[in-house]
């Protein structure tokens, strides 16, 4: 939390300790951040909702997370950059933003449960048909839905790590995942 503060004081990355100076600015800013980045998130599921459900998750997290790096390494002045880039290697650096994706991916999955008035199925992209979700479906659920839709070709986690990094996961699979049957 103390990284993001290096726009102010630049010896800020560096502490690793919490202080009131520090901390709490660093955390105000990260949240602010977070708040925003979660509004265009919304409002890229709210533009494609009606075409389909999980695909369209994917790609707004995908999307939010690539424009968030763009924007932070590649757009901003680098004395306004996160500031965690100090603090770890470009592969990790990498998979702070493919979990920021993740997170408000797995996020809108898990309100899709308790959004039964704007969502009436779950579309998912293996068998090309819907799932419904009634409102009173467990979280857990509808994940697991979503994940044996998705198992045989992980299309979800390659759409989301080519979006985010250009990379792909190709040759990756889980060896200790279980899928829920």
């Amino acid at each position: 939390m103390n990284a993001v503060t290096h726009c102010l004081w630049r010896d800020a990355s560096w502490r690793r300790r919490p202080s009131a100076k520090y901390t709490a600015l660093g955390t105000t800013i990260h949240m602010g951040s977070a708040v925003f980045w979660g509004v265009l998130f919304e409002a890229l599921c709210e533009r494609g909702y009606r075409r389909s459900g999980a695909i369209n998750i994917a790609n707004a997290a995908a999307t939010t997370a690539l424009a968030t790096y763009v924007v932070d390494y590649h757009v901003v002045p680098a004395r306004i950059t996160p500031g965690f880039e100090s603090h770890l290697s470009k592969d990790s650096l990498g998979l702070t933003y493919v979990a920021l994706g993740a997170g408000f991916a797995v996020a809108a999955v898990l309100r899709l449960v308790h959004d039964a008035d704007r969502v009436a199925a779950l579309e998912l992209p293996s068998t090309g048909g819907t799932v419904p979700l009634p409102a009173c479906r467990a979280p857990i659920q509808v994940v697991a839905s979503a994940l044996r839709g998705l198992r045989q070709g992980r299309e979800f986690v390659d759409q989301l790590t080519r979006g985010v990094l250009g990379l792909g996961v190709i040759g990756w699979r889980p060896k200790a995942c279980r899928w829920p049957r």
